[in-house]
């Protein structure tokens, strides 16, 4: 399934990049396939600190 992943700015730089590599890796073991492009994706995925404003 392609799979756009998108992280919020507010989780910092450094939880964002942790975030990425391991949700690449899990992608890879699983039949994920990460996409950049929006109109190619079938399922979204939102990372962030809901609530906190």
């Amino acid at each position: 399934m392609k799979t756009r992943l998108i992280l919020d700015r507010t989780l910092g730089q450094a939880r964002s990049h942790l975030l990425r590599t391991l949700l690449t890796d899990a992608a890879n073991k699983s039949d994920l396939q990460l996409v950049n492009d929006n109109a190619d994706a079938e399922l979204w995925v939102f990372v962030g600190q809901g609530g906190q404003r």
